[in-house]
């Protein structure tokens, strides 16, 4: 069951960036930019893909703990709700989307589909995916992986809390106030 979860996790990895990739032509033209969150996580990622192999065998691909068939069908089911959630909201966003913290010509405020659950649905989702990614493979590189996400999420959410609030000063408090940032109804 491990072996197959692991597989179906890839497969959904893959699938969500997928998704990204072919959506990311027609957005909408960049008319403000700030921060320079949005290298993080990729110098994260290819940190990790271009770690040396020696390193890569030690410590990183240490085994904490080996899942159970249980436990495995679980957290693949965590990766799909993940997946299908940051998907959902990528869709909802469509052309307002961007990997850098950017307001978009004719930006929309959106708060329909998995944006009246949280403000920052994406984010949802990719930590939701790499929480069940790291309870089925137990290894270190997937805590660290989610320990970057979630440092990733801290810094980028208030440079785009504070876009949002310039771009819609009348709306975006409001809609703060009704809606939690990360995790529907409590963060």
């Amino acid at each position: 069951m491990r072996h197959t979860a692991g597989f179906l996790v890839a497969v959904l990895w893959i699938a969500t960036a997928l998704v990204w990739t072919v959506l990311v032509f027609g957005n909408k033209r960049t008319v403000a930019r700030r921060g320079v969150s949005g290298v993080i996580p990729v110098i994260a990622v290819l940190a990790l893909i271009f770690a040396p192999s020696s390193l890569k065998r030690t410590w990183l691909h240490h085994q904490l703990w080996v899942a159970s068939s249980a436990t495995c069908l679980v957290a693949l089911l965590v990766v799909g709700a993940g997946a299908g959630f940051a998907i959902w909201a990528r869709l909802t966003i469509g052309r307002n989307w961007s990997g850098t913290v950017t307001l978009k010509q004719d930006h929309e405020l959106v708060q329909r589909g998995p944006y009246g659950l949280t403000r920052h649905p994406i984010y949802t989702g990719l930590l939701t995916m790499c929480v069940g990614t790291m309870v089925l493979t137990g290894i270190v590189e997937s805590v660290v992986t989610l320990a970057v996400g979630v440092v990733y999420v801290f810094i980028k959410v208030p440079e785009e809390e504070k876009l949002m609030g310039e771009a819609f000063p009348s709306q975006y408090p409001e809609y703060r106030r009704r809606v939690k940032a990360i995790v529907p109804f409590i963060l």
